[in-house]
């Protein structure tokens, strides 16, 4: 590949890889391969891994601990497994996306020193494979919350087909994420245990295990500024009966994430200089 085409001479060029679409594939199918090549079960524990921690918050919290939605003893139907599992994954599948965003953020480009020594090339790309690989597990995770929604009673929810536009905010909150631990972690290495800490504190500041209306109303608007509370809620009011979240919300939330993906690849591409002296 000719060296004009891998150079990145502005931010552009991999905050939107038209240009490196095959090169991009080819990385993501790579990646993800790679996670699972030598293990017995493979790419079988893309959907394993999923099921057995729902399997482990359900039983625990369901029924060792007796928890019901919202504290609330609720109907039976409410109160029942399936509808808790239901509940607890809409939010597990949000957060375990991001959580696979952070996890490998931090050594995007220390893990790939002769990418930044040997070779020309547009490193923010790194990125885009790291959400486009997360976005596989996540994809798993849809057709599990299709097949439990199929299994509550009642008409199947029709507005599960608008999953794709309640994550579609992830994409950019996940680049941005990815831009902007990748670039401070080549630097600085305790990026990458800082972030598992921050999201060992986001699990429980997101609205995961609870709904957001079963805070004291004086702490709704400060959870609201989490990046996950709205993809959670708005997640999780397809697989229910719950009022849809304000449209006008979401195009704040999806131009908020932009933003923040637009100026962490704009600090990234100029991180980049220095990638070399320090990896």
């Amino acid at each position: 590949m000719a060296t004009d085409t891998l150079r990145s001479k502005n931010w552009l060029e991999y905050a939107w890889p038209v240009a490196h679409g095959a090169l991009v594939a080819q990385l993501v199918q790579r990646d993800v391969l790679a996670r699972y090549r030598q293990s017995w079960l493979g790419s079988s524990w893309i959907v394993l891994t999923p099921l057995l921690m729902l399997t482990i918050y359900v039983f625990v919290l369901g029924h060792v601990l007796q928890v019901r939605w919202g504290g609330a003893a609720g109907s039976a139907e409410a109160a029942s497994p399936t509808a808790l599992a239901l509940r607890l994954y809409a939010g597990l599948a949000v957060f375990g996306y991001l959580g696979e965003c952070v996890g490998r953020a931090p050594m995007l480009v220390v893990g790939q020193p002769h990418l930044v020594k040997k070779l020309v090339f547009p490193l923010g790309l790194l990125a885009w494979v790291n959400v486009l690989a997360s976005l596989v597990p996540m994809a798993v995770a849809a057709a599990l919350l299709l097949v439990m929604a199929m299994l509550q009673p009642g008409p199947w929810p029709v507005r599960l087909l608008l999953l794709p536009v309640a994550w579609l905010p992830l994409v950019p909150l996940g680049l941005g994420v990815s831009w902007l631990l990748a670039g401070l972690g080549a630097y600085v290495r305790d990026v990458g245990h800082a972030a598992g800490l921050a999201m060992s504190a986001l699990m429980f500041l997101s609205p995961i295990f609870y709904p957001m209306d079963a805070l004291p109303a004086a702490l709704q608007p400060w959870l609201q500024l989490n990046p996950l509370a709205l993809p959670i809620e708005f997640t999780r009011s397809l697989v229910t009966v719950d009022a849809l979240p304000s449209w006008t919300s979401y195009a704040v939330h999806l131009l908020a994430c932009t933003a923040f993906a637009a100026g962490s690849a704009v600090l990234f591409h100029r991180l980049r200089a220095g990638f070399a002296d320090v990896v």
